[in-house]
């Protein structure tokens, strides 16, 4: 049985200093983190992340005004524990390919229990804008950040970012989940499937349900490492997708007062890499 995640204590609303207006919680249920924001921002939900930004402009490409700048984070499942570095080369790599940046800088970043990097980016001359990025690892997650605005509003867009940025919590838990009649909680907007459907990836072994989510897998993953040693389930069995075994789905135990639950977390097949392909439920309790 593993252990807890660190507990997190996020406020609904609250007032800091002086140059920092009223802010507003964003929660993202399936990876179980939150985020404090200026109330007047607009947020924009991600499958697996968010951005945030002082109006809906600015979160689409090519604005130039006075709101300009925007806050990205994006999660993924790091279900094999890999190390933090080759992660923070990988986001950066992939950030320079598409903007012709190239990192000037980088230095270890700490919020909380998670550890990671942080890096100003240089951008080409012709763009007169700012860009930072920012990794940080917190038991099998990682969550990736990038923050960019216009120079000339450096002085009044960073800190409101910082702030944001300093807010992040991991939860615990997240009240309210949909519950199934075993007892064990559902992702949001899960639908039922016919278990034939999906059967046959993880053969006829009994009475099955399943369901179709619009989360991705690793989502799903994280939801249930969270969610279920949260409502007193033991984990008795965790293979993660991808894993280093042959499976091509996560297998998931769980026990609790005698109630033993099977459960399948499984890519729909989208091409080579499905990682981030959307999940299905197969459960199977007794």
């Amino acid at each position: 049985m593993r252990s807890r995640p660190a507990v997190g204590n996020p406020t609904v609303a609250r007032h800091s200093a002086d140059a920092i207006p009223l802010m507003t919680t964003f929660v993202q249920t399936m990876w179980g983190f939150s985020l404090d924001h200026p109330a007047g921002w607009v947020h924009r939900r991600l499958q697996d992340g968010a951005a945030f930004a002082r109006t809906e402009a600015a979160l689409g490409p090519g604005y130039d005004g006075a709101l300009g700048g925007h806050i990205m984070v994006s999660a993924e499942w790091n279900g094999l524990r890999l190390e933090i570095e080759p992660l923070w080369k990988e986001h950066v790599a992939r950030t320079a390919t598409m903007l012709g940046a190239k990192q000037i800088r980088s230095a270890p970043w700490r919020i909380g229990a998670a550890d990671g990097i942080e890096a100003e980016i240089a951008l080409p001359k012709k763009d007169a804008g700012r860009l930072w990025l920012g990794i940080l690892s917190h038991d099998l997650i990682v969550l990736k950040f990038l923050v960019s605005h216009p120079l000339a509003l450096r002085a009044e867009f960073e800190p409101l970012a910082t702030e944001v940025l300093r807010s992040l919590r991991f939860l615990e838990t997240v009240p309210d989940l949909p519950q199934h009649v075993c007892g064990l909680s559902l992702p949001p907007d899960c639908m039922p499937l016919p278990a034939s459907e999906i059967l046959e990836d993880l053969g006829d072994q009994g009475s099955w349900e399943a369901f179709e989510t619009p989360h991705s897998v690793g989502a799903v993953q994280a939801f249930y490492w969270r969610e279920a040693p949260a409502a007193g389930w033991e984990i008795t069995t965790f293979q993660p997708y991808p894993g280093d075994h042959p499976l091509p789905f996560a297998r998931v135990g769980l026990h609790r007062q005698g109630r033993v639950i099977a459960l399948g977390i499984i890519p729909q097949p989208q091409g080579a890499d499905d990682r981030n392909a959307r999940a299905r439920l197969a459960l199977h309790w007794r």
